[in-house]
């Protein structure tokens, strides 16, 4: 049996993204994916790593997967322990409780919610290409979840017209059942079809449609919409068909992301719910002392794509106090952050932040150009450093002097490295 030094490991927290649809950004693929990184790093070419277990953690009233990495040998000796946060319980449970109707109207609603700062989107783009592309594929979302509703609601509406008009008005009804029948449904008589001209004048002269002209097309085209909107349904149904993912459930799903992520960035008691869940993680973590080995030798944070603002959010509060546990962190690494995204759309989002001192104590960004959302945090135009706006008098309630951030940014494409720092204090 090895002595105590032996038996020390690492905690890496995981902070995943907020889809749950893709296994490639799973906590499973993380693990994997880091016990090839220390295979690759390693000094020996025969050392060997892999996960080695799983096992499901409760604290309070969460719960947690632990995943443990360990060195291939005689004794299999356990290098470093992956926990998840998992966070999307508290973003989706209020969405998936409620009746559809009222979900899909909440959908909509956070989907148009969205325009107005599509709009200040557009006139801000500090960045070139990028950017653009970002505020483009941010109008794409919102339009084609509020476009697919708005369909669902005409399709519904056209559905009740016709119901209503058969209880209504069954003459038409019975009049187009005649037509149909009449000489064995070859040759419609002239009684049969001047029966439905007065039927139809008579309809539309109470319905006050417009005789001639352009508000004649305007009105027929009006008309027409509910129908339209019948078979764009059904156009979108046959579509589904040659999809392998459910259309219906594929729009319903990012529907839900856009409704969650505009939620948790509006509203304060989202950010103050996950962050007790991440505090209580760390407090988690640190009774597990004396266990069947010492305190972990240092605490590592990764996230991933919206878990990174998640992260940011834990570490550099500004809608409330800092939080003693995060001292606990000794390094955060942020692969995809859609920083310039958000920044975009909520420009005072990542302003007036505290942080303790020395904590963490490194920042590692992983930035990739070809992923829309991530961010380097450096203004295109400019070549200055774009991040995050620490609160110019406060940090743990004390005055401190101007400080920097460094952070690694990578980026695959150009296969280049740059140190930069983030905004400082003014």
């Amino acid at each position: 049996m090895g002595n105590q030094s032996e038996k020390k490991r690492d905690a890496i927290i995981y902070v995943p993204a907020l889809s749950r649809e893709h296994g490639n950004d799973s906590i499973g693929a993380m693990a994997n994916r880091l016990a090839g990184a220390f295979d690759r790093n390693a000094e020996s070419g025969h050392t060997k790593f892999y996960v080695k277990k799983e096992a499901r953690e409760e604290f309070r009233e969460f719960n947690t997967r632990r995943l443990t990495i360990a060195r291939k040998g005689d004794d299999d000796t356990p290098v470093a322990d992956l926990y998840e946060l998992d966070y999307r319980d508290l973003l989706f449970s209020p969405l998936e409780n409620r009746k559809p109707v009222v979900h899909l109207l909440s959908i909509l609603w956070s989907c148009l919610g969205m325009f107005p700062r599509l709009f200040k989107g557009i006139g801000s783009t500090r960045k070139t290409s990028l950017e653009k592309g970002q505020v483009f594929y941010g109008w794409l979302m919102a339009f084609i979840v509020s476009f697919y509703f708005v369909i669902l609601t005409g399709a519904f509406y056209s559905v009740v017209s016709e119901g209503r008009i058969i209880f209504e008005n069954p003459q038409q009804v019975e009049i187009s059942q005649n037509i149909k029948s009449n000489n064995g449904g070859n040759i419609v008589g002239a009684d049969s079809v001047n029966e439905v001209k007065a039927v139809a004048e008579d309809t539309t002269t109470s319905s006050g449609e417009p005789s001639s002209g352009f508000f004649h097309v305007v009105w027929r085209f009006l008309t027409l919409l509910p129908s339209l909107f019948v078979s764009l349904v059904v156009v979108l149904a046959g579509v589904g068909m040659f999809s392998k993912n459910d259309f219906k459930k594929m729009i319903s799903e990012l529907g839900k992301e856009l409704a969650a992520a505009e939620n948790y960035l509006s509203v304060d008691e989202k950010r103050g719910k996950i962050r007790g869940q991440f505090a209580t993680l760390l407090e988690h973590i640190s009774e597990k002392e004396g266990e069947s080995f010492t305190d972990y030798e240092n605490i590592h944070l990764v996230s991933y794509s919206f878990g990174s603002i998640i992260a940011l959010d834990s570490l550099f509060p500004n809608d409330s106090p800092l939080v003693p546990r995060f001292k606990m962190i000794d390094t955060l690494t942020t692969i995809g952050t859609p920083y310039d995204f958000i920044s975009t759309y909520w420009p005072e989002y990542f302003k007036n932040r505290m942080q303790y001192e020395g904590t963490p104590g490194a920042w590692i960004n992983i930035y990739m150009k070809s992923d829309v959302f991530g961010s380097n945090f450096i203004d295109s135009k400019t070549g200055e450093t774009s991040g995050i706006e620490f609160h110019p008098e406060y940090r743990f309630g004390m005055k401190f002097p101007k400080h920097r951030i460094q952070i690694v940014c990578r980026g695959r494409t150009d296969h280049s490295e740059t140190t930069v720092g983030l905004t400082g204090l003014s």
